[in-house]
């Protein structure tokens, strides 16, 4: 085997197939000299420990030393000094000397700082606040010995009045004792409320029996408010087309008494009004919900055919 061809980094000749060499394969013997001769590094002699090392160029701009180490040691400005309380040898860098640093250690910084604060006397020592200035303190701080200027004080009623409608404590009065919202008031209370959720997010099963109405593409609404006469309720979800509502009842606030009262209202109205009306328990939601789903389903078959009869 005949060698036609001489390698780019290390000179030496070597074979390449004439079809290899039309590829542009023939410039390196091996991978070991194409990858050397990729590099644009030099070998450089560390300024410390005088080791001969291989350097990228990347790499000569962070420095000439070998090892972080090394860095290191050429770093060092500083010198070995000895602690003005212990007399312990330590080294100080070149900030530290600097900076005037003469402690080993917190330790023995902290009885030099103890030493020089037995010097200094208190601006205040063996003297008073004059009536003037404690009356100043007395607004923003409270101490063992201070007295607040309301002691021994109470407010005048023109005070308490004017105080009453913004904080209510012991002994101040409501602004609405002994008064009643008219009619008006009470319309426009409840029509706020109306507008208001309550919880401000969806319960779990309210989202489980949603996500079931997805999947059957039907368009409802969500907490519809339905009033009349003077009564107003919400709706967990209805559809209003067919006048269909669900209500997703939860175990514990479905208990209550006075929520009890409330259902049995909505039912009346419903009732009264021409809506269908079907509640589900929470615990019937979490246990069966394809039940609930299968009857939600007969009853929309069922409201969807009267319609069209």
């Amino acid at each position: 085997m005949i060698n036609n061809c001489k390698c780019l980094y290390c000179e030496s000749a070597f074979h390449r197939p004439p079809s290899g060499i039309k590829k542009g394969s023939g410039k390196y013997c091996s991978m070991s000299c194409y990858s050397k001769s990729m590099t644009n590094g030099k070998n450089v002699s560390c300024p410390v420990c005088s080791i001969i090392k291989y350097k990228s160029e990347y790499n000569l701009l962070r420095g000439p030393y070998c090892s972080r180490q090394c860095a290191k040691d050429a770093s060092k400005t500083g010198k070995i000094i000895s602690c003005v309380i212990c007399g312990k040898s330590f080294y100080a860098s070149g900030w530290d000397i600097k900076t005037g640093v003469k402690h080993c250690s917190h330790k023995c910084a902290g009885i030099t700082q103890s030493k020089k604060m037995k010097c200094k006397i208190p601006w205040m020592k063996g003297r008073t606040h004059s009536e003037q200035s404690r009356k100043k303190m007395a607004y923003t701080w409270f101490k063992k010995g201070d007295v607040s200027l309301m002691k021994g004080k109470t407010h005048t009623s023109e005070a308490k009045n004017k105080m009453a409608p913004t904080f209510f404590k012991k002994g101040h009065i409501s602004w609405m004792c002994g008064k009643t919202h008219s009619v008006e008031t009470k319309e426009k209370i409840r029509i706020m409320r109306m507008k208001q959720i309550f919880p401000t997010r969806d319960t779990v099963i309210e989202r489980l029996i949603q996500a079931e109405l997805d999947i059957l593409d039907l368009k409802y609404e969500k907490h519809f408010v339905v009033k009349d006469n003077g009564y107003a309720s919400q709706l967990d979800i209805a559809i209003p087309s067919i006048k269909f509502a669900i209500e997703c009842d939860g175990d514990y606030w479905h208990s209550l008494s006075n929520k009890r009262k409330y259902d049995d209202r909505t039912n009346k109205y419903c009732q009264d009004n021409g809506w269908t009306l079907i509640r589900f328990s929470e615990n019937n939601i979490k246990k069966d919900l394809n039940e609930c789903i299968i009857t939600i389903k007969r009853v929309l078959d069922y409201l969807t055919t009267a319609d069209k009869l």
